[in-house]
């Protein structure tokens, strides 16, 4: 089953699990308005060739890891090496600033930390909009 994860109106990751399995990132630039850094990272199966400007990477089916994700706690989640799962969790609302900033140290697969950044820039949004009315 194909799958997209969305933020702000833009794709940022479209699973395919036709033919040649693969999941497209069209993850934002920092710094930048509107620039996207796509990637294309391939599961070939045997006798399937990756293609050029692909990289080969491992991850779920869309439905078996949202099935994995709702199925684990949020710490298993956000330690997973799917990248769909690890991404879910860390846009959960359970998962508090204090554990965002910790993992803002760890190695994290591209997608994961895009969301991971943009649930940080959330955060500073919602306390910054907080703070403005406790002025007025």
């Amino acid at each position: 089953m194909e799958g997209w994860i969305t933020v702000d109106h833009s794709v940022v990751a479209h699973f395919d699990p036709h033919w040649l399995r693969k999941l497209t990132l069209s993850l934002p630039v920092s710094g930048g308005d509107n620039d996207r850094r796509v990637m294309l990272i391939v599961q070939p199966r045997p006798k399937q060739s990756r293609p050029r400007g692909a990289v080969a990477g491992e991850f779920l089916d869309f439905t078996e890891a949202c099935w994995l994700y709702l199925q684990s706690r949020i710490s298993g989640s956000l330690q997973s090496p799917d990248p769909f799962v690890s991404s879910l969790a860390v846009l959960n609302a359970k998962v508090g600033r204090q554990r965002l900033r910790r993992m803002l140290t760890w190695e994290l697969h591209p997608l994961t930390r895009s969301m991971l950044d943009f649930r940080m820039e959330a955060e500073q949004g919602a306390r910054a909009h907080r703070a403005l009315r406790s002025v007025v």
